[in-house]
């Protein structure tokens, strides 16, 4: 009997949260959103919701992340993305920097596509 209610109450857990997880994420208007479940426009994109670190080793690069104190005492956090050229004599460091409320995922969010990325190539 208590095998049964343990069974019971998993199955309904992962039925309340949705266990599917390539189900569509995205929509390429605002207007696809209310119709996504069904909407053949909308897709699955696994950045959605992914780390910084997820989605540029998803990607296959490198990422290193660095702890910075300041002298008053706070804690910037940076992210170098390696450069993939082996010849590095050449190179410039590119610094970007995210606005206010925002995040460094934003600048890896399109892939290979993303400024982050390109930048090291």
């Amino acid at each position: 009997m208590l095998r049964v209610l343990v069974v019971l109450s998993v199955a309904y857990g992962v039925s309340c949260v949705g266990f599917n997880w390539t189900s569509a994420n995205v929509c390429p208007t605002l207007k696809n959103y209310n119709t996504i479940e069904t909407n053949q426009n909308c897709r699955y994109n696994p950045n959605v919701r992914s780390s910084l670190r997820d989605i540029v080793l998803r990607n296959g690069y490198p990422i290193e992340k660095h702890n910075v104190l300041t002298e008053d005492g706070y804690i910037l956090v940076l992210y170098r993305i390696p450069s993939s050229n082996k010849d590095n004599t050449k190179r410039q460091p590119v610094i970007i920097q995210h606005g206010i409320q925002g995040s460094a995922a934003f600048w890896v969010l399109h892939d290979r596509k993303s400024i982050a990325i390109i930048s090291t190539v």
